[in-house]
């Protein structure tokens, strides 16, 4: 094996984390998920080292995706997982839409594996909600509502195609950094730049500015553009339901309702017993600024399979 520089050890550990969830990339997602390589990695230096990657046999290239070895059945299953995407982004915008008329949302993100069309047919859908600060518990509980209305809400066994509502975050303190589990935390790092947001209430660019961090370790990353056919739409009179709403709630009432809701849900909170709120680590995080519901959360798990192959690849 030939000796690698460092961009090229960069590509193998960008496609390295991604084939976790056999997902093969093509070179310009290798390009802006690229991790930590040196400040001056032009595109065309990208391809010219994918090529001598490919004529070492160190990866494999087909139909414009590239992967490591031994690995091409996951193109078939990048492609399956990209239909599957279809019909669950078309019912995030359903649920976004209204959604938005909802007083105090400032923005609605795709999450997790589906926002960037990797999520398998049973899967859910995760929703990373922004909300004005000192309205969380208030927006929470108006949505959960509207969500068991619509009848699209994740719980219990129904799971494929609900919406899964596990996080929350108030929008004057955007900054993920503090709940990294290590530095690096590849998750988080990939979670926050593969975020869809499908509404936006001018809140993203304020996003990518207080997690400016991620660009230590993703250099090329400028955020993600939603495009029209995925971008939820508001309905006619989402704009004037939410800035009534906002008249409304935003003063005393809306004080009162908040603590309301807040002491309702926290009690709710304290009866289960099998959380791992009181844990000391960030996969269930309830404040004033954050709700996170990720008991089951497996970024340490995913975080050892990377480090493993990256080790395999003879790159750490």
């Amino acid at each position: 094996m030939i000796e690698l520089s460092h961009n090229q050890q960069a590509i193998l550990k960008t496609l390295a984390y991604f084939d976790i969830f056999d997902y093969p990339l093509t070179w310009l997602e290798i390009y802006r998920w690229l991790w930590q390589p040196s400040e001056l990695y032009l595109s065309s230096d990208l391809l010219a080292d994918l090529q001598l990657l490919i004529s070492e046999n160190i990866i494999e290239q087909k139909f414009g995706l590239y992967f490591l070895p031994q690995r091409v059945g996951i193109i078939s299953v990048r492609y399956d997982r990209y239909q599957f995407a279809e019909k669950k982004f078309a019912i995030a915008k359903k649920v976004a839409r209204w959604f938005s008329t909802v007083p105090f949302i400032e923005m609605i993100a795709v999450c997790n594996n589906v926002s960037y069309n990797n999520g398998s047919a049973k899967s859910d859908i995760d929703f990373f909600v922004v909300v004005k600060n000192g309205r969380l518990y208030f927006t929470r509980a108006i949505v959960t509502v509207l969500a068991n209305a619509l009848g699209l809400r994740r719980h219990g066994a129904k799971i494929s195609n609900r919406v899964c509502l596990s996080f929350y975050i108030i929008d004057t303190e955007l900054d993920l950094s503090d709940i990294a589990i290590a530095d690096p935390d590849p998750y988080l790092i990939y979670w926050s730049a593969t975020l869809f947001p499908i509404f936006n209430n001018d809140v993203y660019h304020k996003f990518l500015a207080s997690n400016a961090w991620l660009k230590k370790y993703l250099p090329h990353f400028n955020g993600v553009e939603a495009n029209g056919r995925r971008f939820a739409s508001r309905y006619k009179m989402a704009a004037s339901s939410q800035a009534l709403g906002r008249w409304i709630f935003g003063g005393r009432l809306g004080d009162a309702a908040e603590k309301i809701a807040r002491l309702i849900q926290l009690t709710k909170m304290s009866y289960n017993k099998k959380s791992v709120a009181t844990q000391p680590n960030t996969k269930v995080v309830i404040s004033e600024r954050m709700l996170k519901f990720h008991e089951n959360d497996r970024r340490l798990e995913y975080a050892n399979r990377w480090y493993q192959s990256c080790a395999n690849l003879k790159i750490l």
